[in-house]
């Protein structure tokens, strides 16, 4: 059960943004990332994908 739960939590999004891309650890880190943007005025991600960002593409966010 441990297992299922660890895997779980280590899956890995990507944010996709308009200059940027944000490696996520989970989904869920993701979304918060999202909120932050949006509170210091910087535009949401366009979409969350399930994976690695694509290499090359964008930029990393920075943090």
């Amino acid at each position: 059960m441990w297992t299922l739960g660890i895997l779980f939590l280590i899956d890995p999004h990507c944010g996709i943004g308009n200059k940027c891309n944000y490696r996520g650890i989970n989904k869920w880190d993701v979304k918060r990332e999202s909120c932050v943007r949006k509170e210091l005025g910087l535009r949401d991600f366009i979409k969350i994908t399930r994976g690695s960002c694509p290499k090359g593409d964008k930029p990393p966010c920075p943090p």
